[in-house]
């Protein structure tokens, strides 16, 4: 069997029982809600664009907006106080999310974006001495 045809049947099975695990858990409203940001998150890391899955956007989101971590936990918080929220798989299953979009430092990522800006900068100052260079020739 082809690898690309193996990885996207593994993918498609390990998919469905996402999604039947997210509407078991979590019943069907919320169930389909979560399904359709799996398929995104799906499409996201099938498709060659950087930083364009639902972390990656979290992340971003909460370094602009400092009260994004804050409203996350705050609304956790209630949402367990009041009953609403109150099958420990969900819980945890939130818990491990907050954690995983709140609490990493992504330094990684962080230092591919100073690398790429570097380069664009070198990249555009061997662009303007180009130029300066070909007026001093004319």
């Amino acid at each position: 069997m082809d690898a690309l045809l193996t990885r996207g049947v593994v993918g498609a099975v390990i998919g469905l029982a996402l999604v039947w695990a997210v509407i078991f858990l979590t019943g069907w409203q919320w169930g389909l809600a979560l399904a359709s940001l799996l398929v995104y998150e799906g499409w996201t890391v099938a498709n060659t664009s950087k930083y364009d899955t639902i972390s990656d956007i979290v992340r971003d989101f909460s370094r602009k907006q400092l009260l994004t971590p804050w409203m996350f936990g705050f609304a956790f918080g209630i949402g367990i106080t009041t009953g609403y929220i109150h099958d420990p798989y969900v819980i945890a299953g939130l818990a491990l999310l907050q954690g995983h979009w709140f609490f990493t430092l992504n330094e990684k990522r962080e230092e591919a974006i100073k690398q790429e800006v570097k380069a664009e900068i070198k990249e555009e100052r061997r662009e303007v001495l180009a130029e300066i260079r070909q007026e001093g020739r004319e």
